[in-house]
């Protein structure tokens, strides 16, 4: 089973699977999800007489996300590096088939992580978007205050 997981994931000499899907993890914790809540806070502090559209209140909102990718970035980063450093790397890099393979092992785990991140920054935006609508359907507002435009929020 060990050998199949190392076959999958292609990670790099020295590094461990696991380290880095848990930096992923701890990171996404904090900046997608625990920052996350300030929309949250934004929608539950307005003031009903002064509704904002959904979209102006994401803005600036979704920027842990971009923290999340330099941790993706780092990974990549530490993964290349891990062949310069590792002693065994040389026999690694002998044996490889493809010189594309050294790549697939330093950015498969990285950017698996970068689109559950995405994902996730989706989903989490997608779930205060329902919990907006829930809270100021009852008020008179237009129809266009509850759409929103994902990627120019996470811009």
């Amino acid at each position: 089973m060990k050998r199949h997981i190392k076959r999958f994931f292609f990670y790099p000499p020295g590094e461990s699977v696991v380290a880095m899907f848990g930096i992923l993890f701890v990171t996404a914790l904090i900046f997608i999800v625990i920052l996350g809540d300030n929309i949250r806070e934004a929608i539950w502090l307005i003031p009903h007489d002064r509704i904002k559209p959904f979209s102006d209140i994401l803005n600036g909102r979704l920027a842990g996300f971009w923290v999340y990718a330099a941790a993706c970035l780092a990974i990549v980063v530490r993964n290349y590096r891990s062949f310069a450093a590792q002693s065994r790397s040389n026999y690694v890099m002998k044996r490889t088939k493809s010189g594309f393979e050294i790549h697939r092992m330093c950015l498969t785990v990285p950017v698996i992580g970068l689109i559950a991140g995405l994902l996730l920054t989706y989903l989490v935006a997608l779930g205060y978007q329902e919990e907006y609508t829930r809270i100021f359907s009852s008020f008179p507002i237009p129809a266009e205050y509850y759409d929103f435009n994902f990627w120019r929020a996470l811009i």
